[in-house]
Protein backbone atom coordinates (compact mmCIF):
# COMPACT_ATOMS: atom_id res chain seq x y z
CA UNK A 1 0.00 0.00 0.00
CA UNK A 2 1.05 3.16 -0.39
CA UNK A 3 1.56 5.96 2.05
CA UNK A 4 -1.44 8.08 0.35
CA UNK A 5 -3.91 4.75 0.85
CA UNK A 6 -2.68 4.31 5.09
CA UNK A 7 -2.90 7.65 5.75
CA UNK A 8 -6.58 7.76 3.86
CA UNK A 9 -9.61 7.89 6.45
CA UNK A 10 -10.63 4.34 6.14
CA UNK A 11 -7.16 3.14 7.60
CA UNK A 12 -7.27 5.75 10.64
CA UNK A 13 -8.43 4.76 13.66
CA UNK A 14 -11.37 6.00 15.67
CA UNK A 15 -10.31 8.34 17.33
CA UNK A 16 -10.88 6.94 20.29
CA UNK A 17 -8.57 8.05 23.30
CA UNK A 18 -5.89 5.10 23.93
CA UNK A 19 -7.06 4.32 26.99
CA UNK A 20 -10.49 3.88 25.30
CA UNK A 21 -8.34 1.65 23.07
CA UNK A 22 -7.10 -0.98 24.08
CA UNK A 23 -3.51 -2.48 23.34
CA UNK A 24 -1.69 0.19 21.39
CA UNK A 25 -0.75 -1.55 18.02
CA UNK A 26 -3.01 -4.41 18.03
CA UNK A 27 -4.76 -3.88 14.82
CA UNK A 28 -1.80 -3.52 13.10
CA UNK A 29 -0.24 -6.54 14.08
CA UNK A 30 -3.31 -8.31 13.10
CA UNK A 31 -3.15 -6.44 9.94
CA UNK A 32 0.58 -7.94 9.20
CA UNK A 33 -0.93 -11.29 9.82
CA UNK A 34 -3.91 -11.21 7.53
CA UNK A 35 -1.65 -10.17 4.47
CA UNK A 36 0.79 -12.48 5.60
CA UNK A 37 -1.73 -15.59 5.02
CA UNK A 38 -1.84 -14.87 1.29
CA UNK A 39 1.51 -13.60 0.70
CA UNK A 40 2.87 -16.89 1.82
CA UNK A 41 -0.41 -19.18 0.65
CA UNK A 42 0.08 -20.57 4.19
CA UNK A 43 -3.22 -21.43 6.87
CA UNK A 44 -4.43 -19.89 9.30
CA UNK A 45 -3.16 -21.64 11.82
CA UNK A 46 0.49 -21.55 10.59
CA UNK A 47 0.56 -17.61 10.88
CA UNK A 48 4.30 -17.01 13.07
CA UNK A 49 4.05 -15.96 16.43
CA UNK A 50 6.94 -13.53 15.85
CA UNK A 51 4.52 -11.49 14.00
CA UNK A 52 2.91 -10.38 17.20
CA UNK A 53 -0.55 -12.23 17.27
CA UNK A 54 -2.10 -15.96 16.35
CA UNK A 55 -3.75 -17.12 14.05
CA UNK A 56 -7.04 -17.30 15.23
CA UNK A 57 -7.09 -13.67 16.20
CA UNK A 58 -6.07 -12.71 12.38
CA UNK A 59 -8.79 -14.96 11.02
CA UNK A 60 -11.22 -13.52 13.43
CA UNK A 61 -10.92 -9.51 12.55
CA UNK A 62 -10.20 -9.98 8.98
CA UNK A 63 -14.13 -11.33 9.39
CA UNK A 64 -14.83 -8.57 11.15
CA UNK A 65 -13.32 -6.24 9.04
CA UNK A 66 -14.63 -7.64 5.80
CA UNK A 67 -18.04 -7.81 7.49
CA UNK A 68 -17.46 -3.95 8.43
CA UNK A 69 -17.05 -3.38 4.98
CA UNK A 70 -13.23 -2.27 5.13
CA UNK A 71 -11.83 -4.16 2.80
CA UNK A 72 -14.33 -2.77 0.26
CA UNK A 73 -13.18 1.05 0.74
CA UNK A 74 -9.16 0.86 -0.15
CA UNK A 75 -10.25 -1.03 -3.55
CA UNK A 76 -12.81 1.78 -4.19
CA UNK A 77 -10.62 4.63 -3.66
CA UNK A 78 -8.34 2.50 -6.44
Amino acid sequence: MTYGLWSSPCCRGSGRSREAAGRAGVGSRRLGGILFVPRRGIQWHEVPTGLGCCGKACWRRRGAWQAAGVWARPLKAC
